[in-house]
């Protein structure tokens, strides 16, 4: 085998990995799509976002005295969605399902931006 040939293998093992991350990703992602629309529908701008290395992540812009009542909207939306919150943390917040069941699903985290 040469090397270009060995190169393109090992490129295409490499795409292939990313491809079974991402798949493997899509139930989160689109729960992340839903809880961003219903959080900025709420009033809570949300954004959500993806990486291969970071996951599934929404980030959320809120005033500082808002802080109380995006969380009270975080956890009824989370509810809405399928997902519980835990480990809070002022403004780090995990999303897990809220099926033992569904151990297949990605968590989501989502970070409170303080202006």
């Amino acid at each position: 085998m040469n090397l270009y040939t060995h190169a393109a293998l090992e490129i295409m093992q490499e795409c292939h990995g990313h491809l079974r991350k991402l798949e493997h990703a899509v139930p989160a992602i689109s729960q992340a799509e839903q809880l961003a629309a219903a959080l900025t529908g709420a009033g809570v701008q949300t954004e959500a976002r993806y990486g291969l290395s970071a996951g599934v992540h929404l980030k959320a812009v809120i005033k500082r005295y808002h802080r109380m009542a995006a969380i009270r909207v975080l956890h009824a939306k989370a509810t809405d969605t399928g997902r519980v919150v835990v480990n809070e943390n002022n403004t780090r917040f995990i999303l897990i399902p809220a099926s033992h069941a569904d151990t297949n699903t990605q968590t989501i985290e989502l970070t409170f931006e303080e202006i």
